[in-house]
């Protein structure tokens, strides 16, 4: 039964000549050798254009008839650029990341942040910010105008006390996590659905939970539940599944586990901010590799709160007390950093939250100067 299509003769973004072969990706993304135009076409799991990249030549990155595409589970592009006798593998999203816009300044009005924390971005762009002492989330525009917000202070469905972490589910289903011991579940629009867990050391109970994360599929959310030193998952209605870790220096140990971000391949990656280090898992939780160290070198950190995974697998992190931000591959290889302490555009005071749109946009919570920044492709 026929479903949809996409794509017509032309040289535009989204537009195709000779298309030779696709391939899609864990997160539902495809990817097209667009053979007569000498490039690769990335679009979303409904034909949405995405990204494009390549030109004719024999350059890195060029192409002459490219004529196969591969995805790997890390999210790597494997291209077989045909009549230049060659595969040419990407890692990196299209384009460099340069400053754009920020939003945000300090108050209670609407706009107006309050010491904000966690932010995620929904299946369109937009982003919701969770303005911590104002009690709310905030949703933004692609453009950092202010769309909407829900909550207040309180304990009672759809208010909150100390919100921390947001992540967005592929529905737009939105979650929210707080110091009272809860994860709260909400519509796109801020209709409140459901909550679950408490204050406590038992399964499903927490103890200052901060980051979240959801699964590509939506099925399972993963929480990283600060004070009791371990991440829990639940199934899509918040029914407790599993967790792992224990207070420790060792693998799969945690001191003060603040962020938790899923790739595309599944995995898990948690910033294990006391220990100032990255650790890597499988879905099940099982340890496969960690980096980083106390220090301001390339790919040492200072208290990492928070962290996420782009289409390609790359793992962006916010080196909280460092003032910056840093990108690694996802074996956790150093690329580059950016960010210094201040208050000018691309500079940061305690940067928390950090969120990447699907085309590799990435937006980071600038919280002790009220504000989000925005660098784009």
């Amino acid at each position: 039964e026929f479903i949809t299509q996409w794509g017509s003769e032309g040289t535009a973004d989204g537009q195709l000549r000779f298309p030779h072969a696709l391939s899609i990706s864990n997160s539902g993304d495809v990817y097209v050798a667009d053979e007569g135009n000498n490039r690769m076409q990335e679009f979303s799991p409904t034909g949405g254009f995405v990204a494009a990249w390549g030109s004719e030549g024999l350059g890195s990155g060029q192409f002459s008839s490219p004529s196969g595409v591969a995805v790997s589970p890390n999210g790597s592009v494997y291209a077989v650029d045909k009549d230049n006798g060659r595969l040419e593998v990407f890692t990196q999203p299209p384009g460099s990341l340069t400053y754009d816009i920020s939003f945000g300044s300090p108050g209670k009005e609407a706009g107006q942040l309050a010491e904000p924390w966690g932010i995620a971005t929904g299946p369109n762009g937009d982003a919701y910010v969770v303005d911590e002492q104002n009690s709310r989330v905030e949703e933004f525009s692609t453009a950092g105008e202010y769309i909407g917000q829900w909550g207040s202070t309180g304990t009672g469905n759809g208010q909150f006390k100390l919100p921390h972490g947001v992540a967005v589910a592929p529905n737009g289903n939105v979650y929210v996590t707080e110091e009272a011991g809860r994860v709260q579940e909400f519509s796109a629009s801020g209709t409140f659905i459901t909550t679950w867990g408490s204050e406590g050391t038992g399964n499903g109970q927490f103890k200052c939970p901060h980051g979240i994360a959801v699964t590509p599929s939506g099925k399972n959310v993963y929480v990283a539940d600060e004070c009791n030193n371990r991440v829990q998952e639940f199934n899509e209605k918040g029914e407790y599944t599993r967790q792992w870790g224990s207070p420790g220096s060792g693998n799969g140990q945690f001191n003060s586990p603040a962020g938790v971000a899923v790739a595309p391949s599944g995995n898990v990656y948690v910033a294990d901010a006391a220990n100032n280090r990255i650790q890597e898992f499988n879905e099940k939780g099982e340890y496969i590799r960690q980096w980083g160290s106390p220090g301001i070198g390339n790919g040492q950190f200072s208290n990492p709160r928070s962290l996420t995974v782009d289409a390609w697998g790359n793992v962006y992190v916010s080196d909280t007390n460092n003032n910056r931000v840093q990108e690694f591959t996802a074996e956790g290889t150093y690329i580059t950093q950016w960010g210094s302490t201040g208050t000018e555009s691309g500079q940061f005071k305690s940067p928390r939250g950090i969120a990447v749109t699907a085309i590799g946009d990435v937006y980071i919570v600038d919280s002790q100067n009220d504000r989000v920044q925005e660098w784009r492709r």
